[in-house]
């Protein structure tokens, strides 16, 4: 029974602390979490029926793994350090708490350091204060990011406090030694550091995103402006062009009509480019712009699909998608000297799907997994803005390398 109650805390442990830690890395696949709690169950059913319960640990840390492995959207290093923290993190609680909880009860029957990292009393006790955090963290909406060199840190951190804990503890048959004590206290205190570290790195991260998102809001409210300042120019000067016309046609003067109409229609082409793409306007607006851009620096811009005159997304967010998405692109090929990127837009009753290509430079093998301080070709920030939009209106962002072509497409579905 001792065991299975252990297992189960320590399960619950594990659930808690890796919402806590890495929600905004999971991914909700509800067919991989049922099969995990299934397979999980299953395995400690199968042992408690064969009277094998002492080794019901090996399957709770085959779960973690399998877990770790199929939930986070990390590369392999990155889930092995995460596995790593995750399991020593309430290692140490339990086992510091446990220390301190024989020693302040009197309690003798200690045998080593196992039987204090697994005392049912340390692990209900770091249960309470995991739950304490995962409370915390169900009320904060604001993501949470947590950097493989503070995993290898914490991890590190945590692992060395074990080690020292167990030996300390080591063939003793109780805890009388304040030695003890003092040492799981400061386990504790440096594992409240440790998270406490987390949350700085978090917050530094979260503030350049925020960063990120201010200079995009200022993008979008610079483009309108400006946009507003073509319609107001051309409103100014309609008047007179209609007087000239009217001047013309007064004197008969179809040909002077003709060639002024003809120069007329140049200027307008030359600061506004035809933009009939799709049937949607912001789209057409937001592309043109791009195009001509583009165009400025030698860069084809090839468009294929449609869109409707009303999408399933805010104005705001679909210029967060749709311009990040395109500077991204615009701003590789630039740097390597390349000189085409494509856009292919589609739309149904139920899905909008956005996506734009950029080649990739010859020999040059992505990683998509890193961010833009590692990686030139994904822009971390950037498209962190853009999952973003796309979470808040029920929708994903696909990054695809391959065909020495890369690709961001974002499914939306209303």
């Amino acid at each position: 029974m001792v065991y299975i109650i252990n297992e189960l805390l320590g399960s619950l442990q594990f659930v808690f602390l890796f919402y806590v830690l890495f929600k905004d890395q999971m991914v909700f696949h509800r067919q991989r979490i049922l099969a995990l709690t299934a397979c999980y169950g299953f395995a400690v059913i199968v042992m408690i029926l064969l009277h094998q319960e002492e080794y019901l640990l090996e399957a709770g840390t085959l779960l973690q793994i399998a877990a770790v492995w199929l939930l986070l959207t990390e590369n392999a290093g990155g889930k092995l350090l995460s596995f790593l923290l995750i399991f020593s993190l309430p290692s140490m609680f339990s086992a510091s708490f446990e220390i301190i909880f024989r020693f302040f009860v009197q309690e003798n029957a200690l045998d080593g350091f196992l039987d204090a990292a697994y005392g049912l009393g340390g692990k209900t006790l770091c249960l309470l204060v995991i739950l304490g955090m995962f409370a915390y963290r169900w009320r904060n909406t604001e993501r949470f990011y947590i950097s493989n060199m503070t995993k290898f840190l914490m991890s590190f951190i945590i692992d060395l406090f074990l080690i020292v804990l167990g030996w300390m503890t080591r063939n003793h048959g109780h805890v009388d030694s304040v030695t003890a004590v003092l040492m799981a206290c400061c386990s504790i205190v440096i594992a409240m550091l440790c998270i406490w570290l987390m949350v700085v790195d978090s917050s530094r991260k979260t503030n350049g995103y925020r960063l990120e998102v201010a200079n995009q809001r200022y993008a979008y409210a610079k483009e309108l402006e400006r946009n507003q300042k073509e319609i107001r120019k051309i409103h100014h000067d309609l008047n007179k062009h209609i007087q000239m016309i009217g001047l013309y046609a007064g004197q008969g003067r179809t040909d002077k009509i003709e060639a002024y109409v003809q120069k007329f229609n140049e200027d307008l082409i030359g600061n506004y480019r035809d933009a009939g793409y799709t049937e949607n306007a912001l789209f057409n607006g937001i592309l043109a712009d791009r195009v001509m851009k583009a165009d400025a620096k030698h860069i084809i811009i090839r468009h294929q699909g449609d869109l409707r005159e009303e999408l399933p997304i805010s104005d705001y967010d679909f210029c967060l998608i749709i311009m990040n998405l395109l500077d991204n692109a615009l701003e590789y090929v630039e740097r390597k000297n390349l000189h085409e990127v494509k856009v292919q837009t589609y739309q149904d009753e139920h899905t909008l799907v956005l996506k734009v290509i950029n080649p990739l430079d010859i020999g040059e093998d992505v990683d998509i997994s890193k961010s833009s301080k590692e990686n030139l070709v994904v822009h971390g920030f950037g498209l962190a803005i853009v999952r973003r939009a796309a979470a808040r209106n029920h929708g994903s962002l696909e990054i695809i390398a391959e065909d020495n072509q890369f690709a961001a497409r974002v499914i939306l579905h209303s």
